[in-house]
């Protein structure tokens, strides 16, 4: 059904949009689309929910993705926290503490945030360029 949905297309003011697209919009429910007369109702429930939150599972799993690609950014053993601009005294004392080999080690320690990880990437990207 979402193979229909991705390839049959409807006119709406500013163009053609995919019946997917359409379906994506919080107002329309898919019972209101003529294909859904083609499947059990269960079946439609199913692919409304996986349409209406497709934006969220495919974040998701880019978040997935991302997550494994910061267990390969190493951390320098001898790196000094404390002269990284933006990482507040509190996450300069946990990584010092622990003292993760990767970023992912760094980003599962307790208290330290999504922008604490960030930084420090952007950090390590700018410390291996100027290596370079």
């Amino acid at each position: 059904m979402i193979k229909e949905l991705k390839s049959k297309k409807i006119t709406v003011p500013g163009g053609k949009i995919t019946l997917f697209e359409y379906l994506r919009r919080p107002e329309i429910k898919i019972k209101d689309l003529p294909v859904s007369k083609n499947y059990p109702e269960k079946v439609c429930e199913e692919v409304e929910i996986e349409v209406k939150y497709s934006p969220y599972i495919e974040r998701m799993l880019s978040e997935i993705k991302e997550f494994k690609n910061l267990e390969r950014i190493k951390i320098p053993e001898n790196i000094d926290y404390s002269k990284i601009p933006g990482l507040s005294l509190e996450i300069v004392e946990k990584l010092t503490k622990f003292r993760p080999l990767n970023l992912g080690q760094a980003s599962r320690i307790s208290g330290i945030t999504p922008s604490a990880i960030s930084i420090l990437m952007v950090y390590l990207k700018k410390l291996q360029s100027s290596e370079n």
